[in-house]
């Protein structure tokens, strides 16, 4: 059975969603079996091999879509990388808005992390991040992984709309899909409930410095 920690420290993360009636909210997952998809991965000549995710394209109605980032979509995201850090936390940033979305867009090139988007009438508005770690193997089960997510952000102009509800479950999906055992979100305090619809909980035994 998979399990969803999450760990509420301060990052960011869209936490004003809500559900509204021209976009119907998906049924509440309160019960851990839809997690509880069969690792599909293998153990070969020493290295785990992870099977690819069952599903790239996540649509709902005519307007959104949450699918895996392409090369193109690299720009905006980290365009959204950037407002999520600069513009909403008046942060000081380091370099020139332009320097770091031309670093960014070569670090995501060559990233283990992968990128999904929401697409909303063909502009990417929301993204999240999520990188598969290879556990120390357990009599139990040789193969482990464990997926971290990370970079949740939904454009302050689109929230409200559940886009940052179904970014989430889509990630969650990809990624237990692809074996992961437990997936991990450090939030901010105001995202813990978004998180908590999509089904994380808070864990006192999962710790960091």
């Amino acid at each position: 059975m998979v399990r969803v920690r999450l760990v509420p420290v301060i990052g960011p993360a869209d936490a004003s969603e809500t559900t509204t009636p021209n976009v119907p909210e998906p049924q509440a997952r309160e019960d851990s079996a839809f997690l509880g998809i069969k690792a599909a991965h293998e153990w070969l000549a020493g290295r785990l091999v992870v099977a690819p995710a069952c599903s790239s394209v996540y649509r709902v109605g005519m307007d959104l879509r949450i699918r895996k980032a392409a090369d193109i979509d690299l720009v905006p995201v980290a365009e959204l990388r950037w407002s999520s850090i600069v513009d909403e936390k008046n942060a000081v940033p380091a370099t020139e808005r332009d320097a770091f979305v031309e670093a960014f867009v070569e670090w995501a090139r060559a990233a283990l992390h992968e990128c999904y988007v929401a697409e909303v009438a063909g502009g990417i508005r929301g993204m999240a991040w999520v990188v598969l770690t290879e556990r120390v193997p357990s009599p139990r089960s040789l193969a482990r992984v464990t997926a971290d997510m990370q970079g949740v952000y939904v454009d302050p102009l689109y929230r409200g709309r559940g886009i940052g509800h179904r970014l989430i479950a889509h990630v969650v999906d990809e990624a237990t899909a692809r074996g992961a055992e437990r997936v991990v979100v450090h939030s901010s305090d105001l995202a813990v409930p978004l998180y908590e619809r999509v089904g994380f909980s808070s864990s006192r035994t999962l710790l960091h410095l």
